[in-house]
């Protein structure tokens, strides 16, 4: 059995010609590996049972996980392969590299029995991720965009996902498909299209934007109200709140007796290194889903991109991109101040004659700081022309891996860069946040666990 991604980790200086991590050898006579893994299978197929447990023993710490220690022999090889789902990150002896958040901030996968979940609007899957940590087994996926399919699948391939318009879906057949009766489904989540209520196509509320998939939160409602999920969890950007749309779904749903709550969130305020406002709203058949406790700490910019290895040479092609500047953009960046700096710090003759007339739209070519959250990731955040984008230190905006990092999506997540990076971005940015996710989804299994309990008087 082969391995996962863990081309972003560094494996000490090689000991072999340079090649794709994922081809190289790795491993000589008289040294040790360290693997960290969550599964044992794993650990027994590179090192074998034997070698394994007259090896070196058994580490424990890492995140919570448990990392097998063994002695190589002289002609053990190990193919670092792309294509096998499984996460684990190897390093040399057993000096693991540190992931980007600590124990208490990862979010740790939930204990209990799985509860099943459909994903309406799956994207790439970063809400499908979050709910898979708090223990909940999404069973069908529905998405009709080709390339966010073609990423779900690669991550996400033991759910079912139906690449199909959702105005053609019927609750009838969901039903039928599983085998469930209506009201026996625990979550029905979802993040209808957001785009038509945008803060920035909107310009903040000032004007309406006719889109087509506004009417989409129509078709979520519709299903909800087939399926009757004993909860209900749905995402998606402020201005939806003061839409009619929005309105009309929330008294049908309390005319169906669901018990629904909504709010505007931060995402930063649960481990999610971002500003990033979002609307979300529950629901519960009869009972109330309360909102996770905000988190005390913020994670920083640094804290989330700190195991990341230099871009450019790391062989993950979400991370090694490029981009392609003139020269006098190139040198426009590099006169911006590091660590936080602003357009606005440039001078007149630096700055753009376009910049020197608007006033607005201060964070374009902005950089981040690495001691605060990063701004929102939006689906522009490979271009520094879309907002504060920028790499604190470094004159290039933020790769794509980074931007998913940023997002709390596993640095072994899989994206199709075969399509570009702008396509890819757009996918990211659109995503819900997986730690954010994971959070609301811990809420969500205590009441279906609360409404269920036996009331003692």
């Amino acid at each position: 059995m082969c391995l996962s991604t863990v081309d972003r980790f560094r494996c000490g200086p090689p000991l072999w010609p340079k090649r794709q991590p994922w081809s190289a050898p790795f491993g000589v006579a008289g040294e040790s590996l360290c693997l960290l893994t969550r599964d044992r299978r794993i650990a027994d197929s590179v090192v074998g049972p034997t070698q394994r447990d007259s090896g070196s023993g058994i580490l424990h710490g890492v995140w919570g996980e448990v990392s097998y220690q063994a002695h190589l022999p002289e002609t053990a090889r190990i193919a670092l392969a792309t294509d096998i789902a499984f996460s684990a990150a190897i390093r040399r002896r057993s000096s693991v590299r540190p992931g980007p958040w600590t124990v208490r901030d990862m979010p740790r996968k939930a204990t209990g029995q799985e509860l099943d979940a459909v994903d309406l609007f799956a994207g790439c899957g970063g809400l499908t991720q979050g709910l898979r940590l708090a223990r909940f087994r999404v069973r069908l996926a529905i998405d009709v965009d080709h390339l966010a399919a073609t990423c779900y699948r690669a991550n996400q391939d033991a759910v079912e996902l139906w690449e199909r318009d959702i105005v053609e879906v019927t609750a009838e057949e969901i039903l039928r498909r599983f085998r469930w009766k209506p009201g026996s489904l625990p979550l029905l989540a979802g993040c209808p299209p957001c785009q038509g209520f945008s803060a920035l196509r909107t310009l903040n509320g000032g004007r309406t934007v006719d889109d087509s998939r506004n009417d989409l939160v129509k078709d979520f409602c519709r299903l909800a109200l087939g399926l009757r999920p004993k909860a209900i969890l749905m995402e998606n950007v402020p201005g939806l709140a003061d839409d009619a749309r929005f309105e009309s779904m929330v008294a049908k749903l309390r005319a169906a007796s669901y018990v629904v709550r909504w709010a505007v969130l931060d995402a930063a305020d649960f481990n999610v290194p971002q500003r990033r406002r979002r609307l979300i709203l529950t629901a519960g058949a009869g009972f109330s889903v309360p909102f996770p406790s905000a988190r005390k700490r913020l994670l920083s910019v640094r804290r989330a991109l700190k195991a990341l290895p230099a871009a450019g040479d790391s062989g993950d092609p979400a991370h090694d991109h490029g981009e392609r500047r003139s020269a006098s953009v190139r040198r426009r960046i590099a006169c911006i101040p590091l660590d936080g700096g602003s357009r606005t710090d440039l001078s007149d003759e630096q700055q753009l004659a376009c910049h020197l007339k608007c006033g607005g739209f201060k964070d374009v070519y902005g950089r981040m700081s690495w001691d605060n959250v990063a701004p929102t990731i939006t689906s522009g955040f490979v271009n520094p022309s879309k907002g504060r984008f920028l790499h604190p230190v470094e004159h290039r905006a933020i790769t794509v891996r980074e931007g998913a990092v940023l997002q709390t999506f596993p640095q072994e997540y899989h994206f199709p860069m075969s399509a570009g990076k702008f396509p890819v971005a757009e996918l990211i940015g659109n995503a819900v946040p997986p730690a954010f996710a994971c959070l609301q989804g811990r809420a969500i299994r205590k009441a279906l666990a609360d409404a269920t309990r036996p009331h003692t008087s």
